[in-house]
């Protein structure tokens, strides 16, 4: 196309001159007007071919400089959501917030301990075997922690101790045990550590044991058929708080600290568990779904003035430690996005506010508060 235009125009303008100089008048003017409309429609050609749009590049062309490829990424969201950040139905929590929280999460794969500074929400991952690591609890001072790991056996957990920074990772007995010792919960004055056991599980259930804090003098508390679990220390060290099923149904339990005189607080015929008594030691924190969800309660050390601390959602709070000002507790709680997630809440207004933001599949619990 490119060359065929001028040859045409030539070639014509050649037989027009040599008409025009040869021809009557009447060819003249038939030959002038046969070439005018030859080379009319000629650029009619021309320019409809050249107003034809490039075909679109094939899938094997390369794309253009500068053009934007889509994105296949996930963005990861942060870690922790911001405490500035108000709860859209209960407002910005009215508590200034401090201390560190331990917590088990498997936000890496395995369950792991991790440790949540308030004072700047930076968090620090404690552990990292390749096992499950949970439940962790404080000592007194702050300097170690204690939780449970399947790292020498997975068919059964023993107890650890390490440093409030992760660091001198050591199991509490000397000898790996072939039953599992868990949730375990540091005494007042740091000398002991309260757990549970099922090493007499085909004669009994899960007893409460106790045992120094450097793994001496192991001493078995409970020795009846049923199973108690999740047991908790009076801020004083005098008594323990536990639940058990001894008289049907998951009830919250008292007894002294050596186990004697054990006596029932709650007679709910669905479940209550997980009680932790009050810094002030006059009131006793649990979990209780009663209503159909499990939601935290408060009674007093006696059982009587119980009352609902969780709001009226469709979801389930559990696994709560107070602070040690007693204002607050912390829980963990699947109301967002069915994840399980750490909350704080004030005990006098409860306000709530989330501290880790939901990931698919991904669940923070056992949160222990100190301060």
């Amino acid at each position: 196309m490119r060359f065929l235009l001028p040859l045409l125009l030539l070639i014509l303008t050649l037989a027009f001159i040599g008409g025009w100089l040869f021809g009557s008048r009447r060819r003249q003017t038939a030959f002038l007007s046969s070439l005018g409309l030859t080379i009319a429609a000629i650029l009619a050609l021309f320019l409809l071919g050249g107003c034809q749009k490039a075909p679109a590049p094939t899938a094997t062309q390369s794309r253009p400089t500068g053009a934007t490829p889509v994105s296949t990424a996930v963005i990861q969201s942060p870690l922790l959501s911001p405490l500035s950040t108000a709860t859209p139905d209960t407002g910005k929590l009215d508590l200034p917030l401090t201390g560190k929280i331990a917590f088990q999460s498997n936000r890496q794969g395995n369950f792991d301990i991790w440790r949540l500074d308030l004072s700047d929400m930076k968090l620090q991952q404690l552990t990292s075997a390749t096992s499950r690591d949970i439940e962790p609890s404080w000592s007194p001072d702050g300097q170690q922690i204690v939780f449970a790991s399947s790292r020498d056996d997975p068919n059964n957990l023993q107890l650890y101790v390490m440093n409030a920074d992760g660091t001198q990772q050591h199991r509490l007995f000397p000898k790996v045990q072939k039953w599992d010792n868990w949730f375990p919960a540091w005494s007042p004055n740091g000398k002991k550590i309260l757990y549970q056991s099922n090493r007499n599980v085909r004669k009994n259930g899960f007893d409460l044991y106790v045992v120094n804090s450097d793994g001496s003098n192991e001493v078995q508390l409970t020795h009846t058929a049923a199973d108690e679990s999740h047991a908790t220390w009076s801020p004083d060290g005098t008594q323990i708080a536990y639940d058990s099923n001894k008289a049907g149904n998951s009830d919250i339990w008292i007894m002294n600290a050596d186990g004697s005189s054990p006596h029932q607080l709650t007679t709910n015929p669905n479940g209550d568990g997980f009680p932790r008594w009050s810094p002030d030691g006059q009131r006793i924190l649990f979990v209780s779904d009663r209503e159909g969800y499990q939601r935290l309660f408060i009674m007093d050390r006696d059982g009587k003035n119980v009352h609902r601390l969780s709001p009226n959602l469709p979801a389930d709070d559990s696994m709560p430690n107070w602070a040690l000002n007693g204002k607050a507790v912390v829980f963990t709680s699947n109301r967002a996005n069915k994840d399980w997630e750490l909350y704080i809440m004030s005990v006098v207004s409860k306000k709530w506010q989330r501290l880790t933001i939901d990931f698919p599949l991904i669940m923070d619990r056992y949160p222990a508060w100190h301060q």
